[in-house]
């Protein structure tokens, strides 16, 4: 677990898929890290079952006064302020982040904690982006991503190009092709079970054929494939209006810079998905061959380094279609975003956000 990871002083919130497990979570959190020091979690406890009038006031917040108050202590204790990390914080509404941001705010002066969120490139509201300067971490570079396939998956080179191939430098993309590989799963496998899950997000954001923005999509997708990048005003010009923008930005299939004040695909996956499909999306497939195509691994050569090397190739079940394959976080706990976070004091402030005023 993330959280037994981190030091003293510092909370881990991971925010659940399901949105309304979330008091649970932030109430589990904070108990893991009060649990080793009896008196601040004795009264950690005692603040959070007050019943005054508290009756119609959501867990969660119960659960962060009580927080407040356990880290006012700490401070004293310490001479340091706790910090709290909310990760995944674009699955909570903006209602929910509004709140959390103004009360961290509120606390930058006394110091009495440090507030962190973390999420996806582009997906926080527009909010979070007007009171935080705000810094990117990109993707790993090709460099990187090998290095990190090879030595620490323990990765053969050949195969290890391949798979960055299908998923790029994303990091939680990364750890799920490695995984799978490590399963003993085709190369074709791996490929269909990521445009499996791509597919879906095109299905959320309704961009598929015959769905709401599927024609403004396509000539989104035809100006990155050509430019790789849209500027703000000209993304939001494909739109009636900024709300449909923001309502496509927001499902992970184009992502949001706040630094350069870009949008892009979101990740080389959905590139991967677009260019498969060409059809659905009026591309010309002639433009899109790359210049070093005789350096590209196809997927029969990436099964025979595969069988050569490594472990047996793991035949799926005739009832285990790649499709129904679930999803790198169900699998394997792991985060489909880009990290970013936000600290609200002033200094080193990350928000990348989906919407726009």
């Amino acid at each position: 677990l993330a959280s037994r990871e981190v030091g003293r002083g510092v909370v881990y919130v991971d925010v659940p898929p399901v949105v309304n497990n979330f008091d649970e979570a932030f109430g589990k959190a904070i108990n893991f890290a009060f649990e080793e020091d009896v008196s601040f979690n004795n009264q950690f406890k005692r603040k959070l079952c007050s019943t005054d009038n508290e009756s119609d006031v959501p867990k969660w917040v119960r659960t962060l006064n009580a927080f407040q108050h356990a880290a006012e202590i700490y401070k004293v204790k310490y001479d340091r302020p706790m910090i709290i990390v909310y990760d995944n914080v674009s699955r909570l509404d903006p209602e929910t982040i509004r709140i959390l941001q103004n009360i961290a705010k509120d606390n930058v002066d006394s110091r009495t904690y440090i507030a962190v969120f973390v999420s996806s490139v582009g997906s926080v509201p527009k909010i979070m982006e007007t009171s935080n300067r705000p810094i990117e971490i990109d993707d790993l570079t090709k460099e990187e991503s090998i290095e990190y396939l090879v030595n620490k998956r323990k990765i053969k080179e050949a195969a290890a190009n391949s798979l960055y191939g299908l998923v790029g430098g994303l990091i939680i993309d990364l750890k799920f092709v490695a995984n799978e590989f490590l399963a003993g799963h085709a190369f074709k496998v791996i490929k269909q079970a990521i445009l499996s899950i791509t597919e879906k997000k095109l299905e959320s954001a309704r961009i598929y054929p015959r769905q709401k923005y599927h024609k403004v999509a396509c000539k989104i997708i035809n100006s990155l494939l050509t430019t790789k990048e849209l500027e703000c005003k000209k993304y939001k010009q494909f739109f009636d209006n900024v709300e449909e923008a923001n309502e496509v930005l927001e499902k992970n299939v184009f992502a949001y810079h706040p630094g350069k004040n870009i949008v892009t695909c979101q990740s080389k996956s959905v590139e991967l998905y677009i260019k498969t499909e060409v059809d659905d999306f009026g591309i010309n497939l002639i433009d899109l061959i790359p210049a070093d195509e005789d350096d590209v691994t196809t997927s029969n050569q990436m099964d025979t380094i595969i069988q050569e090397g490594y472990l047996p190739i793991i035949e799926e079940p005739s009832h285990q279609h790649p499709s129904n394959l679930k999803s790198p976080r169900e699998n394997y706990g792991i985060k489909n975003h880009n990290p970013v976070s936000s600290i609200p004091s002033g200094e080193n402030n990350v928000n990348p956000n989906q919407h726009f005023n």
